[in-house]
């Protein structure tokens, strides 16, 4: 996986932006929102949004807390969670619901979420979702499920990760998305050709994905991944006519291919005008490592290119984190992607995109409130 190490505790904690506290026995706490670290049990502010994160505990512990919150589920603002219980969700409305993240999700009959904007769902059984029961949203991550066109989002998404996501019925006409920043695809076919972006800024693929065109161009691009590609997907002349204008480039491959890349680069050197920075990594081995004799002849071809156009490209040899251009898909713990995805950490509701390279510590509960 992608990432950066991150101290781990197995201290409850508690989280919010105002002063922390800390007692002889332990328990972090705000004056005005108390967390007890024996058995996860948490008093707040009677009014107080919550936002819970419980992905480090277990199904028994999240049904303690499904059970302790089953009352205040109207002022749930984030949940981020390894469980979905039909029991907590069904015949519940969640009207401060923002952001919804569940690790292993079944399908459930939504209760109204008018507010939500992120929503992370993740499957290995190919089920269900119902997108067109939801709000429009703003940042959509989905991984090993089914589900109905994303076209009703389509005008609002921002961000949009699919991993392994079957589409019910046949994609019709060109999908645009006029406000896109952000896009990653890993096992979705049938879906990039249809794509119409004009501010995507940041777009990664899993390389059979490669095997496949944006059908118009997209001068926005600024940043192109591609994990596993096959040496004939690595087609510069269709690259240059897809997204000319990149500037960052990652690409995690087996040496040959990422030779062959190279070998092309240097002989098309007007390909790709503005790239300057080109982040590789050997998917044959474990971290990434290149061998010496292989990046000495990258840098010769990385010279060459730029003698012969007068260009500043720069290559890093990524074997480990942190990585100069991370790779993110739809979801983490698929262990055929597990050493090219990062998690996300952070999700922003306006602005640049937040995606952070950083394993959550894990806590029995965490509980945050806004006072």
């Amino acid at each position: 996986m992608e990432g950066t190490n991150d101290r781990w505790t197995s201290v409850s904690s508690l989280e919010t932006d105002r002063p922390q506290y800390s007692t002889s026995m332990g328990i972090s706490y705000n004056p005005q929102i108390l967390c007890a670290q024996r058995g996860g049990i948490a008093l707040v502010a009677p009014s107080a949004p919550l936002h819970i994160d419980t992905r480090a505990a277990g199904w028994d512990a999240c049904q303690k807390l499904y059970d302790l919150f089953g009352d205040h589920h109207t002022r749930i603002a984030s949940l981020r969670t390894r469980y979905g219980t039909q029991s907590f969700f069904e015949g519940r409305d969640f009207p401060c619901m923002r952001l919804l993240d569940v690790a292993h999700w079944y399908p459930i009959r939504w209760g109204s979420m008018p507010k939500l904007q992120s929503l992370r769902l993740c499957d290995k059984q190919l089920r269900m979702v119902p997108l067109s029961q939801l709000s429009p949203l703003k940042i959509l991550a989905l991984s090993g499920v089914k589900c109905t066109s994303v076209l009703r989002h389509s005008q609002s998404l921002t961000k949009l990760m699919l991993s392994n996501v079957c589409f019910v019925g046949a994609i019709l006409g060109p999908l645009t998305f006029p406000s896109l920043t952000y896009l990653s695809l890993l096992g979705v076919s049938g879906l990039k050709p249809h794509v119409n972006a004009p501010r995507l800024v940041t777009y990664h693929e899993e390389g059979l994905m490669a095997d496949e065109t944006f059908n118009i161009s997209i001068p926005s691009l600024v940043e192109y991944g591609v994990y596993r590609p096959s040496a004939g997907s690595l087609d510069l002349a269709t690259w240059h006519l897809s997204f000319p204008n990149i500037q960052r480039l990652a690409i995690r491959a087996e040496e040959f291919v990422i030779l062959s890349f190279f070998t092309s680069l240097a002989n098309q050197p007007h390909s790709l005008p503005v790239l300057q920075t080109i982040s590789a990594g050997n998917t044959h081995a474990g971290s990434y490592w290149i061998a010496e004799g292989v990046r000495g002849r990258i840098e010769s071809l990385i010279l060459v290119r730029n003698e012969a156009y007068n260009g500043n490209a720069v290559v890093f040899f990524e074997s480990v984190p942190p990585f100069q251009i991370p790779i993110f898909f739809g979801a983490v713990s698929n262990p055929s992607i597990k050493w090219s995805c990062a998690l996300l950490t952070s999700i922003s509701d306006t602005g640049s995109c937040l995606l952070k390279t950083q394993i959550p510590r894990p806590r029995l509960f965490t509980f945050i409130s806004e006072l």
